[in-house]
């Protein structure tokens, strides 16, 4: 069999055959590790800032040392790897070390049959992209797994690094990707007189490739940095500059040895009418958003009502998914002589956990408002947080001496005209439909 088409076994005992030579290696200084010493260095920590209670999903861990680092900042952090050997030490050292990170052994092209999460960052560094021939489809995995805005951060060897010969004196190979690059080894990175020996199938990707892999998946690169350094040495005829960082001593600074990307998952909210599939998914997105189904149960009584007007029963949808929903009802505003003038009431309006604190609220809530006018209502009446809704234009409906049915203060009654004067001479009571008597 052609050795790319068997690229994942030929990998897989690859990396078995080092595990326990990198455990026993000062390159991985375990014993170190296991004292507390973080495996991360500054420029991953840098791009991933303070991830105390976020949750990350670590690609291509190895034996788990930066997602035990991770896990002792504060995140919650899952790693996968190819290696079963990797991840069973990585496992035992989580356990040695009181670590929470949990561990995955599969192909990464074979994670969304093994994992149904999404995560606030996934997280990937040094020398892992090339032992994978499709970016695009390990551009999809990162997408995927991402929660909407979430971060990518990832930190690789320069593909020029990748031209050169082992020692650094000529061009041998190319700067793009031309396909497999099935090689055989003796030693490994970590220890290159070490008494193994492996062969692996490997492909180059130029930074082009990488970075359009990214933007097709619906990533946007906030930030692209190459380093004429290495944080490891990992290479041949490398010097020492400074602690921590090498360079090829007879090329000195002139080559780029890292670059790192910064990168998070568009919002792609579409904001439509309600149509009849959409009835689940509305009440499932009521009950989750406000822990109980009296306003779930409110949206279905109403859409039977003839307060209901179904250009007025909005829906958020990200990648074809309801997360938000909004609603607005025909309500009257009863004068002292009884006379009665007709409004809007803004009610419910919900969106998924998850997705909350993203905006899609104020999205709803401008397309609902933008709406209501195209139909020619003159007001639109809130019962909700000051704070929130003043940013609409909503004020205080005593303004106009507009009182609600319920016992709640003043502030948080709110009223906006959606035309000039809307409301100008109207005052009263506001009359809820019956349907709302059930929240």
């Amino acid at each position: 069999m052609d050795s790319a088409q068997n690229y994942i076994e030929i990998n897989r005992n690859s990396w078995n055959n080092r595990v326990e030579t990198h455990l026993r290696s000062e390159f991985y200084d375990l014993d170190g590790f296991l004292n507390g010493k973080t495996s991360l260095n500054d420029i991953e920590l840098t791009l991933l800032g303070n991830i105390k209670g976020k949750t990350i999903l670590h690609l291509q861990c190895h034996f788990g040392q930066d997602t035990i680092s991770l896990s002792r900042l504060g995140a919650d952090v899952t790693g996968i790897d190819l290696s079963d050997k990797a991840i069973e030490s990585a496992k035992q050292i989580a356990k040695d070390t009181h670590s929470n990170a949990t561990f995955i052994c599969c192909d990464i092209y074979d994670l969304p049959n093994h994992l149904n999460e999404t995560f606030d960052l996934v997280f990937t560094s040094y020398g892992t992209i090339g032992w994978l021939p499709d970016l695009d489809k390990w551009a999809k995995i990162v997408a995927d797994f991402l929660k909407p805005n979430g971060q990518f951060v990832f930190v690789e060897f320069h593909p020029v690094v990748w031209m050169f010969d082992d020692n650094f004196e000529k061009i041998s190979y190319r700067y793009f990707n031309s396909g497999a690059i099935t090689e055989t080894e003796s030693g490994t990175y970590a220890d290159k007189k070490a008494d193994i020996t492996q062969s692996y199938v490997m492909w180059n990707h130029g930074i082009g490739e990488v970075l359009n892999s990214l933007i097709n998946n619906g990533l946007e690169i906030k930030s692209l940095d190459e380093f004429d350094y290495s944080p490891y040495n990992c290479f041949n005829r490398t010097v020492e500059f400074e602690p921590g960082k090498y360079r090829i001593d007879h090329l000195d600074n002139n080559i780029p040895m890292v670059y790192s990307i910064s990168a998070t998952r568009k919002m792609k909210v579409t904001i439509r009418q309600e149509n009849k599939k959409d009835v689940n998914a509305v009440s499932e997105v009521n009950k989750l958003a406000f822990g109980q189904n009296n306003e779930a149960n409110l949206v279905g009584l109403l859409r039977q009502s003839s307060a209901f007007i179904p250009e007025l029963s909005l829906v958020a949808t990200f990648d074809n998914k309801v997360v938000g929903h909004i609603l607005f009802t025909k309500i009257k505003i009863v004068n002292d002589d009884k006379s009665e003038t007709e409004s809007l009431a803004l009610a419910p309006m919900a969106v998924r956990p998850e997705f909350q604190c993203k905006g899609i609220g104020g999205q709803l809530i401008k397309r609902g408002l933008d709406t209501a006018k195209e139909l020619q209502h003159k007001s639109v009446i809130v019962l909700g947080h000051e704070h929130y809704y003043t940013k609409f234009g909503f004020v205080p409906a005593d303004k106009w001496n507009i009182k609600s049915p319920y016992n709640v203060p003043t502030n948080v009654f709110m009223a906006l005209e959606l035309v000039t004067d809307g409301l100008k001479n109207i005052s009263g009571l506001v009359k809820y439909p019956k349907e709302f008597e059930t929240v």
